[in-house]
């Protein structure tokens, strides 16, 4: 009785080593702040953006809009698209904000160009805080205030970017979409460049912060802008369409998930010991 009595103590303290850390793993991981980007819920409804073209056609080129909004990391979106090469009427329809028939906010694109004498388009995304920049004279150039002033890694836990996308076409003879981020701090800034595999479904695409090329110091946990470039600026690949629902700044997932294979290896481990003793 004695043996067995001491049998089970043992076992309930493996369990509760194994557990121990990944109770507190958990906690940790559980608390940590996901940085939301833009939810693209706002503007309710959503406000389209008709480039190039001049009225009654379209905004011209480029064409922009600054949304003042919720759901948006430092409170305000600029939105600007730029035509390349021969612009058509319409040769690109952007929508941005609540979509009913989506049941989703999202910020949506579809460009048309056709041949050599076709025209391409590229948007960027601004998060640099509130700065009405169509107030300046330049508009619609964008202006970057750097007052955007976020820790993009919530006290040390956020890792990577992930973009959240209903489906996205990269264009005409491409499988990928050209994706540029920088982020822009007090005393330095990362880069990055790379590509978005297209996909009719729905999709997370991670960005992480160790991918990105820094210089001076490191701008993660005091981003004063973040700006995002789809397609590339120089050579746009034509057709491209997308709907992007969300851009977030996440937690690492895989941390936990190892230490629970690890308890889960661990209390496995343990059973067959005491299997074998029987």
């Amino acid at each position: 009785m004695f043996k067995l009595t001491l049998l089970r103590g043992r076992y309930v303290l493996a369990v509760a080593v194994c557990t121990l850390p990944f109770l507190v793993l958990s906690t940790v991981v559980g608390h940590a702040e996901t940085i939301v980007i833009d939810s693209f819920d706002s503007p309710d409804p959503y406000e389209l953006l008709f480039c190039p073209g001049e009225a009654p056609w379209g905004d011209g080129n480029p064409c922009a809009m600054e949304n003042v909004v919720a759901g948006v990391v430092g409170g305000e979106r600029d939105v600007f698209v730029e035509t390349r090469g021969e612009p058509r009427a319409i040769s690109a329809i952007g929508m941005v904000g609540y979509e009913p028939s989506y049941e989703a906010g999202i910020l949506a694109l579809a460009t048309y160009g056709f041949g050599d004498l076709g025209s391409a388009s590229y948007v960027i995304l601004q998060y640099d805080g509130v700065d009405d920049d169509e107030a300046e004279t330049i508009w619609p150039a964008l202006t970057n205030s750097e007052q955007l002033n976020t820790d993009l890694t919530g006290d040390g836990t956020n890792t990577a970017f992930v973009f959240g996308f209903l489906g996205l076409d990269a264009g005409s003879n491409r499988d990928s979409l050209d994706l540029n981020i920088v982020v822009n701090g007090p005393e330095g800034s990362a880069a990055y460049s790379g590509a978005i595999p297209e996909s009719p479904l729905a999709f997370n695409h991670t960005v992480d912060f160790a991918d990105f090329t820094v210089a001076g110091a490191n701008p993660f946990n005091a981003a004063t802008s973040v700006t995002i470039t789809l397609n590339n600026p120089t050579t746009p690949s034509k057709n491209i369409d997308f709907e992007l629902d969300s851009i977030s700044a996440i937690p690492e997932p895989s941390t936990l998930g190892l230490l629970a294979l690890g308890c889960l290896g661990c209390l496995v481990g343990v059973t067959a010991r005491r299997w074998r003793r029987r």
